[in-house]
C-alpha cells in the first residue's frame, strides 16, 4: 500500500483508509514522548481504540524498567500502554518460555533485561569480568565486613545493587525549600550510617548534599563516588553536567 498524506484526503477518502487497518503499531521513544508526550498523542491512541482499532506499542529501548514505562505512558495519557507493549527483552523471555528453554542465559545486557528475564523464571549468568561502580563498592563494603547503613545519592540502579548484596540504604529526600533556614534539620547526623556513596544521581539536591555533608563530618565515615564524568549526553539537547 502506498503511503497517504492525510492532510491532503477528504473524509470519504478519509474513513476509506481507516477501514483498510486492524491493528495499529507504534514506536515509543521519539515518536509518542520525547523527554515529555508529543502533542495529541493521547488523543490520537484513544480515538484509534475507540473506533475499534487495536493498539501495539514497540521500542527497542529494555534499559527503562516497567515503572518507568509506565509513567511515560500515564504521562501521556496512555492507558494500558505497558499491557500492550513490546520490547526485547520481554520478546526474548517469550520466546524462551515458547520453546520450553531449561538451561542457563548468558547475558551481555543491561540490568533491566536480566531482570525481565529472571522474573520470567530464567536463570541468568552474566558480568562475570564486569566491574561496574556499583558492583565495586559492594564488593569492597562486603571485603571489610561492613555493617553499617549506606547513604544513597545515586540513581536507583545502584541503591538496587547494594541492597542486593545485604546492605540497608537510606536515600533521599527529593524535596527543596525557598527558606535557607529550613535546611537545617538535614544537617542532622544520623550514626547509623557508616559510607555514603555518589553516583548517577538525576534529583540531586541541597538536602541530599547537606546530609552527605553531616554524615561525612565523621572521619570514619567512608566515601564513594561513581562515575565521574564532567558532561553527560542527553538526547536531542546536546551535553549537561555529568
Amino acid at each position: 500500500m502506498a503511503p497517504v498524506d492525510l492532510m491532503k484526503i477528504n473524509s470519504e477518502e478519509l474513513a476509506k483508509f481507516l477501514d483498510s487497518f486492524d491493528h495499529v503499531i507504534s514506536d515509543c521513544d521519539g515518536v509518542l514522548w520525547a523527554s515529555e508526550p508529543l502533542p495529541g498523542v493521547g488523543d490520537f491512541i484513544k480515538f484509534m481504540k475507540q473506533i475499534g482499532k487495536k493498539v501495539h506499542f514497540l521500542s527497542n529501548n529494555s534499559i527503562r524498567s516497567d515503572e518507568n514505562y509506565s509513567k511515560f505512558f500515564k504521562n501521556a495519557g496512555i492507558e494500558d500502554g505497558i499491557e500492550n507493549l513490546t520490547i526485547p527483552s520481554k520478546a526474548i523471555a517469550e520466546y524462551l518460555k515458547s520453546i520450553n528453554f531449561d538451561k542457563h542465559v548468558y547475558c551481555v545486557t543491561c540490568q533491566e533485561t536480566i531482570k525481565t528475564l529472571e522474573a520470567n523464571g530464567f536463570k541468568c549468568k552474566y558480568g562475570e569480568n564486569l566491574t561496574i561502580p556499583s558492583i565495586a563498592i559492594a564488593e569492597y563494603l562486603k571485603s571489610m565486613n561492613f555493617d553499617k547503613q549506606v547513604y544513597c545519592v545515586t540513581c536507583p540502579e545502584t541503591k538496587k545493587v547494594l541492597e542486593s548484596y545485604g546492605f540497608k540504604c537510606k536515600y533521599g529526600p527529593d524535596v527543596g525549600f525557598d527558606n535557607f533556614a529550613d535546611y537545617g534539620q538535614y544537617l542532622k547526623d544520623d550514626l547509623d550510617i557508616g559510607a555514603v556513596v555518589f553516583d548517577s544521581d538525576y534529583k540531586v539536591n541541597m538536602p541530599k548534599m547537606y546530609k552527605a555533608q553531616a554524615y561525612l563530618r565523621r572521619p570514619e565515615v567512608l566515601f564513594f563516588n561513581g562515575p565521574t564524568d564532567k558532561h553527560g549526553f542527553i538526547g536531542e539537547h546536546g551535553t549537561g553536567l555529568g
